[in-house]
């Protein structure tokens, strides 16, 4: 293309930046226009965004955020801030034109993970959160369009089950035999702020803007009265994390395998959700070349991979019995807590992906509802008990009733079902009620049963 002919499309781009600016539109509307602009010019770089961190965009994220939400260090709630939402408003705005803002630290808190660690959640002040979410409008209509296909990780109108859905379709229809199931080490916590700040600044060319989500990373967490200081990482649990995690991992990962999987001979693919990857693989050798090469690449990201979870699976579609009902460990690869392996379907002799809950996922469940139910059976009135079990029961099953699966949310149901037994009797030193009475209430309750909800073959049944 020549010098001329660049020069031209330039100008456009930015005649079509100034009137999306210069139109008299609500924020709202110009936020759509910027998406339809980043669609259609998808080199182009904004360069005047932070003016639409306003009151009026400002307004519209205090009344989306939720007044249950937990509270920041400054223990300011939703109602307090909104006694004199508009004159808040009008400081914080003249604040971000005077770059004086400054973010509070996030109130730190650690909940326990499966493996014996913790995940650390940053809960951010009430007007920290208005223009982290204005921030993350911005930057979803700059990005939205930007993001691949395979990319489903925090996306509208993208859910696990879509995922889950693609990698089997991808299994199914190419002659894939291997999958590199990639995990990285604390991706959250170790995401580097300079090379994040460099992804962002390929689509974003505000210095406002930018600077605005520097001093987000660099605010720090609260823990125990000491201020921690934040040198890596973004804080989980803030509103913008996930779209900034997106665009990170995009520019760092799903880029970088659009361009070396031209030099792949066999069938390939890949699939992500948040930090949640699977690479697919007709050939061994490829596949094991590209274990060493995606290490390498988080290294030069500063990201580091764990080993013990990242491995290569060899999908054993061809030598499987009519009596087997599910594949070993070593056939089988996990995806958003399913363990997905090859099995001899129920109607027919032949062989296709199938899904159950990975093991430690469903301890964990159930460990969790032991727990619950065991705090709260002196606390709660006996109908409030079974009405949040039923919740529980029925958000398990709304995620976990995967076509295949029906096994293992029986198995949940049974169980919880027994712990439920079990603690309500424990309420008072006389045995409350037998097993026929339970059922009996149960019934009553209107108690939900298990039920496949994501059908990948698109039919829906109650499965016991």
């Amino acid at each position: 293309m020549s010098l001329e002919r660049r020069e031209q499309q330039k100008q456009e781009c930015i005649k079509e930046m100034e009137a999306v600016f210069n139109y008299r539109e609500t924020s709202k509307t110009k936020l759509i226009r910027i998406t339809e602009l980043s669609a259609r010019r998808p080199r182009i770089k904004f360069n005047n965004l932070s003016y639409l961190i306003n009151e009026e965009t400002l307004r519209e994220c205090h009344s989306e955020i939720s007044g249950k939400k937990s509270v920041g260090i400054d223990k300011v709630t939703k109602e307090e801030y909104g006694k004199e939402l508009e004159e808040n408003l009008k400081t914080l705005v003249e604040s971000i034109k005077k770059h004086s803002y400054k973010p509070q630290p996030s109130r730190l808190v650690e909940i326990p993970k499966p493996n014996g660690g913790k995940r650390q959640l940053g809960i951010a002040s009430h007007e920290d959160k208005l223009v982290q979410m204005a921030m993350n409008k911005i930057l979803k209509a700059v990005y939205e369009n930007e993001f691949i296909g395979n990319s489903y990780g925090f996306r509208e109108n993208k859910s696990c089950h879509e995922a889950i859905k693609e990698a089997d379709r991808i299994v199914m229809s190419k002659t894939i035999n291997y999958v590199v199931e990639i995990d990285i080490e604390k991706f959250f916590d170790t995401i580097d702020h300079a090379k994040l700040i460099k992804g962002i600044s390929y689509r974003v060319n505000d210095f406002n803007l930018i600077r605005l989500i520097w001093r987000m990373l660099k605010a720090g967490t609260f823990k125990d009265g000491k201020r921690i200081e934040s040198t890596e990482g973004i804080p989980q649990g803030s509103i913008v994390s996930p779209m900034i995690a997106n665009i990170f991992l995009h520019w760092s990962i799903d880029k970088w395998f659009e361009r070396i999987k031209k030099q792949i001979k066999g069938k390939t693919d890949y699939i992500r959700y948040a930090d949640d990857m699977l690479f697919f693989f007709q050939y061994k050798a490829e596949a094991e070349n590209f274990l060493k090469l995606i290490e390498t690449r988080l290294e030069n990201v500063k990201l580091k991979m764990n080993k013990d979870k990242s491995k290569i699976v060899f999908l054993n579609r061809y030598k499987i019995s009519q009596k087997q009902s599910r594949a070993t460990e070593a056939n089988m690869f996990n995806f958003l807590g399913f363990s997905h392996y090859f099995g001899k379907s129920v109607k027919s002799d032949k062989t296709r992906l199938k899904r159950i809950t990975q093991r430690k996922t469903l301890r964990k469940r159930l460990e969790e509802f032991h727990c619950w139910i065991k705090s709260v059976r002196n606390t709660m009135k006996f109908g409030e008990i079974i009405e949040l079990a039923k919740s529980k029961i029925r958000g398990h099953f709304q995620y976990y009733g995967v076509s295949d699966n029906s096994k293992s949310i029986k198995h949940y149901y049974n169980t919880s079902i027994k712990k439920l037994y079990f603690w309500l009797n424990r309420r008072s030193q006389k045995r409350s009620f037998n097993w026929d009475k339970f059922n009996e209430i149960l019934e009553k309750f209107k108690f939900p049963k298990p039920k496949i909800y994501c059908n990948i073959f698109k039919f829906c049944q109650t499965v016991c």
